[in-house]
């Protein structure tokens, strides 16, 4: 027997737990030393049933305690605003760690055909590395894609063995996977993507504590997704209003041009007929040909710029 486990002495009564080596067991001796030390009188109780509940309880509050912690700090994430993108490693590496998982990967669902499943970020923690992301049809997965489809999560305790996840058996083989727990991510009921823990080894039954705690991260994920999309779309509408603006402007701008273009063309037009005459007139000096020459280039030229604010009155337009 070993002395490890809670054990108390007040004076000469005595209290104390053994675990007993090899069995797994544990005994509770409760007894008296006399006074000079040398005898000890006592009771011994067969406790393993009780120890094991009270530090099996323990053992579930630090669990709980870890994912409230987890689930905290995802909840700083989506407060401070940071980008998915940024955040998601070292959230991944994160639910390693509170899961006991072997890799954890956040998938994303394709916007523009809605049938394929990107992986975003796939956490190693053996390697604490972040893995290549692969790519995955929901066509070629049916079954799978049904499961997480109709379901918050899939928890699978062996993978080649259960029928929702017999699509990737080959798969998960190949990369030593042999339990999975896959939490859907959705907005307004549309699928958009899934938070995936993978275990390697035996198979693993999932507990309920687990399965909820998975739920949750995929809650906060889909509500990152969400704050991401808007935030999209509200860069978008702000880019098309001021292009928009842009566009009256130049359309005013146009308008102005087109005015003034005319109006300037009704002066020139006078100029220019007036100084054809006057040329004839003077046909015979040659100074004052020269003179009129000039003033007639320069009407053309004045014309010429008017023709260009027609122009750029007419592309505002």
């Amino acid at each position: 027997m070993t002395g490890t486990g809670p054990s108390t002495a007040a004076g000469l009564e005595l209290d104390l737990v053994f675990r007993v080596d090899g069995g797994g067991g544990w005994v509770r001796m409760r007894g008296r030393r006399d006074r000079g030390g040398e005898r000890l009188t006592g009771v011994w109780a067969d406790v393993t049933v009780e120890t094991r509940a009270r530090r099996g309880e323990q053992a579930r509050r630090e669990v709980l305690e870890r994912q409230t912690r987890s689930l905290q700090r995802l909840a700083e994430v989506l407060v401070e605003g940071t980008a998915l993108a940024a955040a998601l490693p070292a959230m991944c590496a994160d639910l390693c760690e509170t899961v006991d998982a072997a890799r954890v990967s956040v998938w994303l669902v394709d916007e523009d055909d809605g049938a394929t499943l990107r992986c975003a970020v796939r956490y190693e923690r053996a390697t604490k590395a972040v893995l290549p992301t692969p790519v995955m049809a929901l066509a070629d997965v049916p079954t799978y894609a049904a499961a997480l489809m109709r379901s918050r999560t899939v928890a699978i305790a062996d993978v080649a063995a259960a029928p929702e996840t017999v699509e990737l058996a080959a798969r998960a083989q190949a990369n030593g996977v042999r339990a999975i727990l896959d939490a859907a991510c959705r907005i307004g009921g549309r699928l958009v993507g899934m938070v995936c823990y993978e275990h390697t080894g035996g198979p693993r039954a999932w507990t309920p504590e687990e399965v909820a705690f998975a739920a949750s991260v995929a809650d906060g994920v889909s509500l990152a997704i969400e704050s991401q999309r808007r935030s999209q779309a509200e860069r978008a509408r702000a880019a098309l209003e001021d292009g928009l603006r842009h566009a009256q402007k130049m359309e005013s701008l146009g308008h102005l041009a087109g005015g003034v273009a005319h109006d300037l063309n009704n002066l020139l037009t006078p100029i220019l007929i007036c100084g054809e005459l006057v040329r004839e007139a003077v046909a015979h000096d040659p100074e004052l040909v020269e003179s009129v020459d000039a003033i007639v280039a320069a009407g053309t030229s004045a014309r010429d710029l008017v023709a260009q604010l027609l122009g750029f009155g007419r592309k505002q337009m």
